[in-house]
């Protein structure tokens, strides 16, 4: 029976230090980072956009410094780090799509206000949820 749980530790070990050699390759970096260009220069609504704001490339900023962390992580082959850093790409991701679509639920078509229930039907379920979070 121990012989059993030797042999499954070795081979999660065989696992992770290839999952750390295939991570260390940055040829993917090079292509995810050429698509994100691409989509920019080609949506010109998008574009303009970030560009009349600069103060929203601090988001695609936290992004790199998650890629960063993320190449770190591996580097000195700490588990938790590399986990962390995708997740905050992740979280980097969706804030860029939510700012580069915003106000917009259907994009360039029906805003956040246009989609929303009218005002009362609103104000009736958040008193009725509030009340029953009091019972």
């Amino acid at each position: 029976m121990r012989r059993r749980s030797v042999s499954l530790t070795s081979h999660a070990a065989s696992v992770r230090r290839s999952s750390f050699r295939s991570l260390h390759s940055g040829s993917w970096w090079g292509a995810v980072s050429s698509c994100c260009s691409f989509a920019l220069h080609e949506s010109l609504a998008i574009m303009h956009r970030w560009l009349d704001r600069p103060y929203l490339f601090i988001v695609p900023l936290v992004a790199l410094f998650a890629i960063g962390g993320t190449l770190t992580g591996v580097r000195r082959r700490r588990d938790n780090q590399p986990f962390l850093m995708i997740v905050l790409l992740f979280i980097c991701a969706y804030a860029t799509f939510a700012i580069s679509f915003w106000p917009y639920m259907i994009p360039f078509s029906l805003t956040v206000a246009q989609a929303a229930s009218p005002h009362a039907s609103l104000a009736f379920m958040f008193w009725g949820r509030a009340c029953s979070y009091s019972l």
